[in-house]
């Protein structure tokens, strides 16, 4: 806003305050921006989905769409069929889960959480050969379940997997050991599962991972 009135700069004859679908190129300049496909409709249409990345390679990236307990699959600005129907595989996730879904995935595997329902994997083996699975853990921590509920936050770290935020104890995370991230047997050893507690009220919705692990 400073600069609206400033025509003795040079600079405002290359600016303008309203730029919309427009992409801006770094050295200068801007061009359209690129229109968006329809590809098909959502399973149901009418009730909440939800699309998340799945992303192996540059050359095998998927959307998939979860609905009402199933999930959908899209590749290549197309939907992944099996035969002459959509293909598609069930889940434990009903709509109203859709949005407080947090996952992490690495190479064909996906880690996938919700406070409601245990820890699942998604695996993906080929185009149309998905599978979604509970997680089987070595020493599980004792504290979740049905009744005190499930983790909803999940990270993968300096190849451990993180797990944090539990109705019950929404502060806590629980670290799997080293290179196993399925094992989260607690010890004192260094490369062993941990748990770790923080000393405030905070609540951990999230956890994402840079130099440090943030949640």
């Amino acid at each position: 806003p400073r600069l609206y009135g400033r025509v003795d700069i040079a600079k405002y004859f290359n600016a303008c305050r309203t730029l919309q679908n427009m992409i801006v190129f770094p050295h200068g300049g801007a061009s359209r921006r690129f229109g968006t496909v329809f590809v098909a409709e959502t399973k149901a249409s009418a009730t909440e989905s939800r699309l998340i990345p799945f992303t192996f390679n540059d050359e095998q990236a998927y959307i998939l769409e979860f609905g009402q307990e199933y999930i959908r699959f899209f590749k290549d600005n197309g939907q992944i069929m099996s035969g002459v129907i959509p293909y598609e595989i069930t889940s434990p996730y009903t709509t109203s889960m859709l949005e407080t879904i947090n996952y992490v995935q690495n190479a064909d595997t996906m880690r996938l959480v919700n406070q409601s329902v245990y820890p699942q994997i998604l695996t993906r083996t080929d185009h149309t050969a998905w599978t979604l699975a509970t997680s089987t853990f070595i020493s599980a921590p004792a504290d979740w379940s049905a009744a005190s509920g499930y983790p909803g936050a999940v990270a993968l770290y300096e190849q451990r997997s993180v797990y944090a935020g539990t109705p019950e104890k929404p502060n806590t995370l629980w670290f799997s050991s080293t290179w196993n991230p399925d094992d989260m047997t607690a010890s004192t050893a260094s490369d062993d599962g941990m748990s770790l507690t923080l000393d405030d009220n905070s609540v951990l919705r999230w956890l994402a991972v840079g130099r440090f692990l943030h949640a």
